[in-house]
């Protein structure tokens, strides 16, 4: 027997939507707790494949009532036109703080060496 479930279009924004707001309303509380409710100069920068469903901006500045914006990868040279998507926002931010700061304090435990090899043979099989 078949376990699927149909569902309707509508139901998965609905779905979609009360996630967000959900996400949304922690963050707010988060930032009312620390004194920066409504109180970030920058506004709001939303990174991720998920920013670009439709609205996702709207509601987030009309939930945390600050400018938003959708990151996208910056300082980068050569395949800029495949990678320029907030999909790759953060690995791109995470590329950069490798190479500016180095390698993160021993506490963090992350083995950079096997991520940036993960990255190039990502970025390997792009280009023709």
């Amino acid at each position: 027997k078949d376990d699927f479930h149909t569902i309707s279009k509508k139901e998965v924004v609905n779905i979609i939507e009360a996630r967000y707001r959900e996400i949304l309303s922690i963050v707010k509380e988060k930032l009312i707790e620390i004194g920066k409710a409504k109180a970030l100069p920058g506004g709001v920068v939303l990174c991720g494949g998920t920013v670009k469903i439709a609205g996702c901006t709207t509601l987030t500045r009309e939930i945390l009532e600050l400018p938003v914006q959708i990151g996208r990868p910056q300082g980068i040279e050569g395949m800029v036109e495949r990678i320029d998507d907030p999909s790759f926002a953060h690995a791109v931010g995470v590329l950069h703080f490798a190479v500016k700061y180095g390698t993160p304090p021993s506490f963090f435990d992350f083995n950079f060496d096997f991520f940036f090899e993960k990255i190039k043979s990502f970025f390997s099989k792009l280009l023709p």
